[in-house]
């Protein structure tokens, strides 16, 4: 610490020398490049900083420090001093990263000093380069201590002193002030960088941070909203994922790396997890700001700035614990914790556990067991050790912790611990990605909901949402032969800055109909709504609430901007139904004729039949006013090693080559029709009871045989068993 407070008071002596001859400076020309006379000529070293630089793009830290090295004993510039700075101090970061140990925790203080000692010898040589000043502000920050945050403050001064918009300088100015408990300076210096870059994504989103650190969660959203428009900067993606991957299933994780603008992903996630689409609040990312300002205050690994640990995450996702226990530690044994949560989820019943140990310079991490908490002995102290922390957690879960405490002999240990892991497999295998229960006086209403869109009225598209949930989760009232149930429905259809663009609700009487639930213990709902294509892509929320039954269903289903205004050949998309038929009365399941009950979700039962529809437009006629084309189909089964969706046509619409190989998880048929009609509509039943359960893709082409236009439509579906 005596060699840290020494180094600081060298820096700060040398830094107000640097800004002293930068003043100086200021005003005579320069007539250098980097330190190297105009006449120099040797491409060795112009070779070797290139190559340093390269390096660093790739990361490649080590061949960066030889090659920047190599030029420094040839000449000693500011540009490779500066390179070996910023590997240095990269090399710093990527410990930060790795499990921490005593000799990490020096290695990285080491690579934190010549990073410091780099950058000095570059202003020592080019006093006013302000590219030098940023990366040792940054480094600075990266080492997180008030004096470090001090130094930084001088040095970003120095720097919006001579250029206000000088990279993100005020930014990492505001950082600063937030560190050294100024908020009010701290929106000061984003206010005054928004003078320079209006509507800046990154200065938005640390002013939702500052918001939120003061509590001003609403405040703190609609700035983090705000952000996310025109989100095309590296770093402020970088900081938003920081805080929001962490939540991310699978799924999220795939359409997050495919997605271009990720602005628009960031807002499509949010308004998707929305429980009270009615308020302009979106109760989940308020919780969500409130559980990173905790994590954050009492998760910190004592050594980054804004990062917490491994409890900071396990926190953000799933909030308190329902039980904890710590452990201060001792001899052979790391401080550690245990976090509880209680939850049932779906068919899970029995809860999640967490187990964290404090093994030094990072925080707290995520181990697999409590075995990995202590440290020194032979494989007995290990048993003894461990059984005592399972022993003193018991009262958590006499299943989870108490079956392994409860052990009396090494084979028996060795046994709990193989079934222990088991469990913790299983957890794993059914939790949840992230976790908030909005509380309700109502059970949850399991609903499935689906959508497809259609050429509307008056250059509109119409857009059909599909419900269905069982109906044995509804209190039914028997009045004469028929049994009743009174019934809410509200929908919203929002754009994506959450303002809204319809609205409606009816409140009815839900009768069990077998006639119109197809399904007997399924009822099947759709509402039907038409709005003009220009709007960008839309979230439409579906809250369904029986107060008799206590229920309660908020669903959410992204609508996809589809236009059908254009003279061209279109199609529609395709609905998957259950029944189609010819209607006796028209409602809102009915279309061209047709009563049409609509399927929802993305799983089919193989042993029915299922039946889809779908609308053409502007096809051709020929002089005799005729129209002729020709519709295929192909269902093919997605092997698990394609990466993405296959295509099934080749440029003459023909089967692809490896059918034969695949011929037995595939359906494929095709027709020709002929219409008096621009615009048309065509349905088909398939038996799918010779397919294998799995992944399918849904692949339908029309081509106008008289124009010879071609288009087709794809919907991806699970085949699996009722």
């Amino acid at each position: 610490m005596i060699r840290f407070k020494i180094l600081i008071i060298l820096i700060f002596c040398t830094l107000f020398y640097f800004n002293f001859s930068f003043s100086l400076q200021k005003s005579i020309p320069d007539t250098s490049s980097s330190g190297i006379s105009s006449g120099e000529k040797d491409y060795r070293f112009i070779e070797l900083v290139e190559e340093g630089y390269l390096f660093l793009e790739h990361k490649l830290y080590d061949d960066a420090i030889i090659k920047f090295n190599e030029a420094n004993k040839i000449v000693e510039t500011s540009n490779a001093c500066e390179g070996l700075g910023l590997a240095y101090i990269e090399k710093a970061k990527e410990l930060e990263q790795k499990m921490a140990t005593p000799y990490r925790a020096l290695r990285k203080v080491r690579f934190f000093e010549l990073s410091v000692e780099n950058f000095l010898k570059g202003l020592k040589i080019e006093p006013d380069n302000l590219d030098i000043r940023y990366s040792l502000a940054e480094a600075f920050i990266f080492r997180g201590y008030p004096e470090t945050y001090a130094l930084a403050d001088t040095l970003l001064n120095q720097i919006i002193q001579t250029d206000k918009g000088y990279k993100d300088a005020l930014i990492l100015s505001s950082i600063v002030y937030r560190n050294l408990n100024q908020p009010e300076k701290s929106k000061e210096a984003l206010d005054e960088y928004m003078k320079v870059k209006e509507k800046n994504p990154r200065a938005l989103y640390h002013l939702s941070k500052i918001e939120m650190e003061e509590d001003n969660f609403e405040e703190a959203e609609g700035y983090f909203i705000s952000s996310l428009d025109n989100l095309n900067e590296e770093d402020a993606i970088a900081e938003i994922f920081e805080d929001v991957g962490m939540l991310f299933t699978d799924r999220d994780q795939e359409e997050y790396q495919q997605a271009e603008d990720k602005g628009k992903f960031f807002k499509k996630f949010w308004m998707e997890k929305d429980p009270e689409p009615e308020t302009k609040v979106n109760e989940r990312l308020v919780e969500h700001f409130k559980r990173i300002k905790h994590a954050k205050e009492y998760f910190t690994t004592g050594s980054f700035y804004e990062k917490y640990d491994d409890r900071g995450r396990i926190y953000i996702k799933y909030g308190e614990p329902d039980a904890k226990y710590m452990d201060g530690g001792g001899i052979g044994v790391y401080s550690n914790e245990s976090w509880v949560y209680y939850w049932q989820i779906g068919d899970y019943r029995d809860g999640m556990f967490f187990d964290f140990a404090n093994k030094g310079g990072k925080g707290y991490e995520l181990i697999e067991d409590l075995r990995e908490a202590t440290y020194g002995g032979g494989l007995d102290a290990l048993i003894v050790t461990s059984l005592n922390l399972y022993s003193e957690r018991s009262n958590l879960s006499e299943n989870h912790y108490g079956r392994v405490a409860r052990v009396r002999s090494e084979m028996d240990y060795l046994t709990q611990m193989a079934d222990f892991h088991e469990r913790i497999e299983i957890m794993y295998n059914n939790i949840p990605g992230e976790g908030f229960v909005y509380h309700t006086d109502s059970k949850a209403l399991n609903a499935l909901v689906s959508s497809a869109s259609f050429r509307g009225e008056n250059d509109k598209t119409r857009y059909e949402l599909y419900y269905s949930f069982p109906l044995e989760e509804l209190e039914f009232e028997k009045i004469e032969k028929n049994k009743i149930s009174a019934f809410d429905e509200l929908v919203i259809l929002k754009d994506l800055d959450n303002n809204t663009i319809l609205q409606g609700s009816r409140n009815f009487d839900l009768t069990y109909d077998e006639d119109k639930n197809l399904k007997k213990d399924l009822y099947i709902g759709q509402i039907n709504m038409e709005i003009l294509p220009e709007k960008d892509d839309c979230i439409v929320y579906l809250k369904l609430k029986s107060d008799v039954s206590e229920r309660l269903g908020v669903l959410y289903q992204e609508l996809e901007t589809k236009d059908y205004t254009g003279k061209s050949l279109m199609m529609s998309d395709i609905e998957f139904s259950y029944d189609i038929r010819p209607a006796v009365i028209e409602n809102e399941f009915t279309k061209n004729g047709l009563q049409i009950i609509p399927h929802t979700g993305a799983v089919l039962n193989k042993n029915e039949n299922i039946f889809t529809y779908f609308e053409i437009y502007n096809l051709a006629l020929d002089s005799d006013g005729d129209g002729r084309y020709r519709v295929e189909y192909v269902i093919q089964k997605r092997s698990p090693n394609d990466e993405g969706k296959s295509k099934y046509f080749n440029s003459i619409g023909k089967e692809i080559a490896n059918k034969r190989v695949r011929e037995r998880e595939m359906i494929t048929t095709s027709r020709t029709e002929t219409t008096k009609q621009k615009d048309t509509f065509n349905w088909i039943s398939f038996d799918m009871s010779g397919l294998s359960e799995g992944l399918y893709d849904f692949t339908i082409k029309i081509t106008d045989l008289v124009s010879s236009e071609s288009t087709s439509s794809e919907y991806v579906f699970i085949l699996g068993k009722e």
